[in-house]
């Protein structure tokens, strides 16, 4: 009996401590600047362990903040709306299993459910140093953009900022090679406790398809564009979207069958 109890006593310490040593988990603050028409940076924090990472928008501006851009050609004053009144949060959920994003765009926020990543990464020799963890590069095409990520393996879990993932370790940077989108890690905290991190998985349960999500964004230009004429004085010819015209459908991500 007391042999039964002894053993007992050793695996339940040997399980606790063989399980803190698989454990990592933390915290990485994320600093994501596009640079379309203007330039517009974000502030995210993810979390994450074995299982899953959870990346949400932080720090959100407020559309009452507005900011002036010079037009040379008209030599006029615009007006450019930074931040946006509906102030939830954008977030990325990536787990074994699945991959969620909430976007708000134009104020109305959508949740969508998105494939797993199937593209394959191509590693590379190259290495260098972001907050003193030793990264090695890695190369992607993905959605019209050729992707360069910085990766360590000193934090082994397949995950990363924004929708790009599945690589040997963490995501500490990524860009494009036209310098559109760049993310880069500025604080990491790792460990080894407290890595149960909660996520309601019913936020995800409204999710959405990637095709009706992009059904829906085309509805939004739509409306904009129909917002935007009614607005004009009687008389005027409306607003009329050419959707090939080069600096119309200005985005990160391009959806076509070759990418």
């Amino acid at each position: 009996m007391e042999k039964n109890i002894l053993f007992i006593i050793f695996f339940a310490i040997f399980s606790s401590v063989n399980g803190q040593e698989n454990n990592i988990c933390g915290k990485i603050e994320y600093t994501y600047t596009t640079n379309l028409d203007y330039v517009n940076q974000e502030k995210y924090e993810l979390y994450f362990n074995r299982k899953f990472s959870y990346s949400k928008e932080i720090d959100i501006t407020s559309s009452a903040n507005e900011k002036y851009q010079e037009d040379k050609q008209m030599g006029t004053q615009v007006n450019i709306v930074v931040g946006r009144k509906n102030t939830i949060s954008k977030f990325y959920y990536n787990s074994i299993k699945s991959f969620y994003f909430r976007e708000n765009f134009f104020d109305e926020v959508i949740l969508v459910k998105e494939e797993k990543l199937t593209k394959s990464w191509k590693l590379h020799s190259e290495t260098k140093k972001l907050s003193n963890f030793l990264c090695k590069k890695a190369t992607i095409r993905f959605r019209g953009r050729d992707y360069i990520a910085w990766y360590t393996e000193e934090i082994p879990v397949p995950y990363g900022p924004w929708k790009l993932r599945n690589l040997p370790g963490i995501i500490l940077e990524f860009y494009d090679t036209e310098k559109v989108f760049h993310v880069v890690a500025n604080k990491i905290k790792v460990g080894k406790d407290n890595c149960l991190f909660k996520f309601d998985e019913k936020e995800l349960e409204k999710a959405i398809s990637l095709d009706a999500y992009l059904i829906k964004k085309e509805e939004l230009i739509d409306n904009m564009f129909a917002e935007m004429s009614a607005r004009r004085p009687k008389g005027s010819k409306p607003f009329k979207r050419d959707k090939n015209c080069d600096d119309c459908n200005k985005d990160i991500e391009v959806f076509d069958d070759k990418n």
